[in-house]
């Protein structure tokens, strides 16, 4: 996301898990009321509410990525069983062609091969997901109406009977994955527009407390305990090289999800992007 006038321009924060923020902000808040810091209270609270709005997003965007990996995931198996029953129809109507001219088999086998196989197997079955449902829609149209006789005759009612059930619970794992939901720009404009909010934060405590004597010094210090103290726990982590865990944004306490967690993918939000999972058939045509 392009900011305009970015306040991470000039003043550094870390980056951290949503939760780590909140639960930062919302000590800075009650410090700042209790001060009776009215600019400070009124930036930190407008980062809170952005905040908050992120935590929805990351929650939205973790159901969308969990729904969408489990029904890809089954998209990917039917795929490679369907790409394996092209190649295997294919190769069935290829070997009824033994140079009889005039041979009724051997015509239908000519036949299907020109109508449905123009440029081979491979040309299907390493098409994109959807692409390669719409062509094989129009496979099955041409072997249940034009091509069903040739289809009886070179032995492949079978083969045309299994693909025809696999295509339909294609297209149904398909629709499952086109669910609508929460995508990764979006959490990362909201976890960019928190990172931003938090910079302000930080740049409106500072000119709070615009002195170098010691009283300034330590109250100044004390108002951003909260958030350096979140950075520190941050920076520690990964000193050590170890997975960097949310927090309870209440409590305060450590989140160990059992699963890769959203904190892990939104760090380095700005670097790096999710990888999709490929559409790569493990048939090989012969």
């Amino acid at each position: 996301m392009k900011i305009r006038g970015r306040a991470t321009n000039h003043v550094k924060n870390r980056r951290m898990p949503v939760g780590r923020y909140i639960y930062a902000l919302e000590d800075m808040s009650e410090i700042a009321k209790e001060r009776a810091l009215a600019g400070v209270k009124e930036a930190v609270d407008n980062a809170l509410v952005t905040g908050r709005k992120a935590k929805r997003v990351q929650f939205s965007y973790e159901q969308t990525r969990d729904q969408t990996s489990k029904a890809r995931g089954r998209s990917v198996e039917l795929d490679q069983q369907i790409d394996a029953i092209i190649v295997a129809i294919r190769n069935v109507v290829r070997d009824r062609i033994i140079g009889i001219d005039g041979d009724p088999i051997e015509e239908a086998a000519q036949l299907i091969l020109k109508t449905v196989y123009p440029r081979g197997a491979r040309a299907i079955t390493h098409l994109s997901f959807e692409a390669q449902l719409a062509t094989m829609t129009v496979m099955i149209e041409h072997f249940r109406n034009d091509l069903a006789e040739a289809v009886t005759l070179t032995g492949v009612d079978r083969e045309v009977s299994l693909m025809e059930e696999l295509v339909e619970e294609f297209r149904t794992e398909l629709r499952v994955s086109e669910k609508p939901g929460v995508t990764y720009d979006e959490l990362k404009e909201a976890i960019s527009e928190l990172h931003e909010h938090t910079a302000l934060v930080r740049a409106v405590c500072v000119a709070a407390y615009p002195s170098l004597d010691q009283a300034a010094t330590e109250a100044r210090e004390s108002l951003l305990a909260p958030l350096v103290d979140q950075e520190n726990r941050v920076a520690e982590a990964q000193r050590r090289q170890r997975r960097v865990l949310d927090v309870d944004p209440s409590t305060g306490e450590e989140i160990d999800d059992d699963h890769e967690p959203v904190s892990d993918v939104v760090i380095d939000v700005e670097d790096r992007e999710p990888s999709p999972a490929a559409n790569d058939p493990v048939v090989d045509e012969a």
